[in-house]
């Protein structure tokens, strides 16, 4: 696995061979009492065909499922929606992905509501109205 080093001080760039722990140019203005200067990170060579999945105890990775990767990846909650049996969308606040879902389902359920004429506390049909009536009383009771 190809790999190197970089000073996260000033960004120089060590072969994974040529020195251990510090960046020599930043480690020779350490001060006594101060954070350590010249910390080096890992950096992978993808360029040159280093992967993590040499890592992985796996003999074939094609076993793997494609999953995203990254900041906070969403998944579509499509089981959840069946199983609970209404619309359930994800959403990641720090990037605002799926917001733009959220709106558009809140718009057709807001629609679907008034064609129906039942108004918002009865799109479930399997959710009787006296028992919103009665947790949104158990809700307040606790807001007070």
């Amino acid at each position: 696995m190809e790999y190197y080093f970089q000073c996260i001080d000033c960004g120089k760039e060590y072969k994974a061979n040529e020195l251990e722990y510090v960046c020599p140019a930043c480690a020779n203005a350490q001060r006594p009492m101060e954070p350590l200067l010249g910390v080096l990170k890992v950096l992978f060579d993808y360029k040159k065909g280093a992967c993590y999945s040499k890592l992985l105890p796996l003999d074939d990775i094609s076993l793997l499922p494609p999953l995203k990767v990254g900041p906070t990846p969403l998944y579509k909650p499509e089981r959840l929606s069946k199983e609970l049996g209404i619309p359930v969308v994800g959403t990641v606040s720090i990037t605002g992905e799926g917001m733009l879902e959220l709106q558009e389902t809140l718009l057709k359920l807001l629609e679907r509501s008034k064609l129906s004429g039942r108004g918002l506390q009865n799109i479930y049909p399997e959710v009787p109205t006296d028992s919103l009536e009665q947790i949104s009383q158990e809700i307040e009771s606790l807001l007070e």
